[in-house]
């Protein structure tokens, strides 16, 4: 709740005059959304250079590896990229892009575990296997990226690289963890002509008095961020009166939809659902369409898979509707069930409801969010013009 205010930079009083039923709306969200997507979480905990994690979903490990009840050994490595400096002056920032890329390619290539990138380091957090192999597993990346610097414009030794393993739990809190990442770093910096070396975390001073209050203050404030920007696109990315996503949400998640389709081979359909009496609701009041658009919203939401997705979609009583993994015949028969409802739940409505419903399916009618979007719409005005209250497959 502050973080949202502090956002915004309402005070109080400002952020009542921001509301919806009387209920302040940031407050409002927070007590009445779903979850937030986890496609949206992500996209604040993601390199969007490398596609590995950052800064932020790094801290978030950090901060849940203290919490686990069984503890698994497991070793932090460090690989931090030389040169890049050189080579950004020397070529240009793009070929310093490069390496970075090719440097996350190859620790994905050695490793199924996650990495996350800070700058010019990654963390890869090491817990399949024994300690012992991980330290194998080190050795062997710290070898591929010397054997390979000469592809993307970097001169060997090209990286600094730590394994620090930490075999015992009480060994492993955030802090002691931090602390000792930062002091594998230390070392390699001081030791010109070291680029690699193994470090027991049980050999490791823990960090004390100064340095202990800025580790501990820098997980804070890391995890922190990372709850603020949770929050503001809980703000960013829903809409308060159908308390559902927006149409920025529905798009962004339309595209990832297409693009994982693709890379899968899947099929999937789209609903795009229009109410047919909005204008009849906004005549008596507006707060009157806003309820409507409201109940209209959850009746659809009810009527969908735990796998499907819905958001309000552009104006008025416009929703969009992913279904995964349904052509559309079946996206078809879906969206008449959802007819059925509305007509049958809306009876007792201040005024009887009805929708029309337009489909169309990727790869049969598009294959870009663009293209399916425009087909839903064609449909769904073919099923006005064909009397409202139907279901319109485009063709």
């Amino acid at each position: 709740m502050t973080h949202l205010r502090a956002i915004l930079d309402l005070s109080a009083s400002e952020e009542n005059l921001l509301s919806t039923g009387g209920k302040p709306v940031i407050k409002h969200l927070e007590q009445t959304m779903p979850e937030i997507n986890p496609y949206f979480s992500d996209l604040v905990r993601q390199d969007p250079l490398t596609n590995c994690g950052n800064h932020v979903s790094f801290f978030d490990w950090l901060v849940e590896s203290g919490k686990q009840d069984k503890f698994t050994p497991f070793t932090l490595l460090s690989t931090e990229i030389r040169g890049l400096r050189a080579l950004n002056k020397k070529s240009g920032r793009e070929a310093g892009d490069t390496a970075l890329r090719w440097a996350a390619n190859l620790l994905n290539r050695h490793t199924p575990e996650r990495s996350y990138r800070m700058g010019n380091e990654f963390i890869t957090v090491l817990t399949e296997g024994s300690l012992q192999s991980h330290a194998g597993k080190a050795k062997e990346i710290f070898n591929a990226l010397n054997n390979q610097a000469a592809m993307v414009g970097l001169q060997t030794p090209l990286a600094n690289v730590a394994a620090i393993s930490f075999s015992e739990a009480e060994l492993s809190t955030p802090e002691n963890i931090l602390s000792a990442y930062y002091g594998a770093l230390f070392f390699l910096k001081q030791k010109p002509g070291t680029f690699f070396k193994i470090f027991d975390a049980r050999q490791m001073s823990a960090p004390g008095g100064f340095v202990s209050f800025v580790v501990e203050h820098t997980v804070s404030r890391f995890t922190s961020i990372g709850s603020m920007m949770d929050q503001s696109n809980l703000l960013a990315f829903s809409d308060p009166i159908s308390e559902l996503p927006n149409a920025r949400a529905g798009r962004l998640v339309l595209e990832e939809t297409v693009k994982a389709a693709q890379q899968e081979r899947a099929h999937f359909s789209i609903l795009i659902v229009d109410g047919d009496t909005l204008k009849k609701y906004n005549q008596f009041s507006y707060a009157g369409g806003d309820e409507m658009i409201h109940r209209l919203g959850a009746v659809l939401r009810d009527e969908i898979r735990p796998t499907d997705y819905i958001c309000r979609w552009k104006t008025g009583d416009q929703f969009l509707i992913i279904l995964h993994g349904s052509l559309p015949q079946a996206a078809a028969q879906a969206g008449e069930r959802m007819r059925v409802a509305v007509e049958n739940k809306s009876k007792d409505w201040m005024i009887h409801s009805t929708i029309s419903v337009g489909v169309a399916g990727c790869p049969q009618h598009g294959k870009n969010a663009e293209r399916l979007i425009e087909v839903a719409e064609s449909a769904l005005k073919r099923a006005k013009e064909m009397g409202k209250n139907r279901v319109a497959i485009f063709s």
